[in-house]
Parts: C-alpha cells; structure tokens; sequence
C-alpha cells in the first residue's frame, strides 16, 4: 500500500491501537494495512494449534487402539481362543492406522503453516528494507532497518546480509570510512545529473597547449641557377678584358 506522505510502497507498523508507516513514520490506516510485527502471526498461531492437535490425537488414538485391541482379543478369546490374539491384532491396527494419518495430516499441516507465516512476515520485512531505501536515496544501515522495523539489529543484519547475496544483485554491500556497514539498492539510487554549463565552463578554461614555433632552415639554392650566375660572371670578366 503507497504511503500518501512518502509515496512508497511500505508496509506498517502497529503501535497501540495506531498503524504508521515504516518509511516515514507517519499515522497510517489500520485496516488494510500490512504490519511487520502482526504479518505471519496467524499462520504461525495456527500451525501450533495444528501441531499440538496433533499430537494429541496421536497419543490418545495410540491409546484407543491398544484399548480396542485388547477389548477384541479378550472378547474373542471366549469363543475362539486360538484367533483371539490375531482378531486384537488387526483391530488395534486399524484403529492404530486412521489414528497415524489424522495425526500427521495436522503435525505436517501444521508445519506448512508456521512456515508460511515465516516467509510472510520475511517478505513484509524485505518490503520495509526496500521502501526504506527508497526513502533514505537508496542505502540503508542494519540500524536504520532495526529502528524502522521493530527488530533486533542482529536479524535486520541477517536479512540485509541474505538480500546481498542473492544472485539478482538488488542490494550491494558497502563500507563507510568510519566502517560502518551499508546496504545500497542501486536502482533505487539517484540518477546522476551532468551540468552543461559546468562542463562549457570547464571548456572554457582549459589550458590550450602552446604553438610551437619551427624556425626555418637553411635555404638552399637550386644547382641550375648557380650554374647560370657563374656563366654570367665569366662573361662579364671576358668583357672587361677585351676592353682593355
């Protein structure tokens, strides 16, 4: 049932004669409502009524059938001596038969009850852990789910210890610096937000690397004007001699 105060899907927790939410804490309707420290206590009533039952009637019909048998046989041994142990024999075990089926029919009855009303108040308490989470930004504390829950810190360990090592991966387990044990449901974690104005302003401010400047070579003169300006030279020598 969805908490109208905290929106989430947690169950309740019976004080007095008032439910309140387990997530949050606030005043919640008791009809309806799926209490941690009520869930599973009905099935578990009822499958130690069942086992007492029966085991009650396994040892009284253990005794019927014994008085029964030894009714028969010394009934039928004034008319027939010989068969009077066989006819007590079938009869104590008849009786002793339908009372050894009624009786486990209750024991083991009884037994898959108080199982059930384990494994609904398990899923009630894991219900609580999750919506808990949820609330706190997905991580709580084995102290967080015992305050919250109504439990020993030793079992809200257990379940949250058991919750991390599933294979589904739902719940990791962390530790804080100050070693703090911490419970994360990563679906259940904020989504992370990039700003894009942080990121052009980071843009903006980065270093640029500086330009490397190359200072030019040598130059190099091509062989056929060298050629060319030494053919000048001696024309221009041959010149002036012939003037002279």
């Amino acid at each position: 049932m969805i908490c109208p105060s905290c929106r989430q899907d947690a169950p309740t927790i019976v004080r007095g004669v008032r439910a309140y939410c387990t997530s949050c804490g606030a005043p919640r309707p008791l009809l309806g409502s799926n209490a941690v420290n009520v869930a599973g206590k009905p099935s578990k009533i009822g499958g130690g009524v069942a086992s007492v039952v029966g085991w009650v009637v396994l040892f009284l019909g253990s005794m019927f059938s014994v008085a029964m048998g030894a009714l028969f046989n010394m009934l039928w041994s004034i008319a027939n001596s010989a068969a009077a142990t066989a006819v007590g024999l079938w009869v104590g075990g008849f009786f002793g038969v339908i009372t050894l089926v009624v009786a486990l029919s209750f024991l083991l009855g009884g037994r898959k009850l108080r199982q059930t009303g384990v494994d609904d108040r398990r899923k009630v308490l894991e219900q609580g852990i999750f919506a808990l989470a949820g609330k706190q930004r997905g991580s709580v504390t084995p102290r967080d789910v015992a305050r919250q829950l109504a439990i020993t810190d030793e079992e809200a360990d257990a379940l949250l210890t058991d919750l991390a090592k599933k294979a589904d991966g739902r719940v990791t387990l962390d530790v804080d610096d100050d070693g703090t044990l911490r419970y994360t449901v990563p679906e259940l974690l904020p989504p992370v937000r990039i700003d894009p104005g942080a990121v052009a302003g980071a843009g903006a401010g980065a270093v640029k690397a500086p330009k490397v400047r190359v200072a030019p070579g040598p130059v190099v003169l091509d062989a056929e004007f060298e050629e060319d300006e030494a053919d000048g030279e001696a024309a221009e020598k041959n010149r002036e001699s012939r003037k002279l």
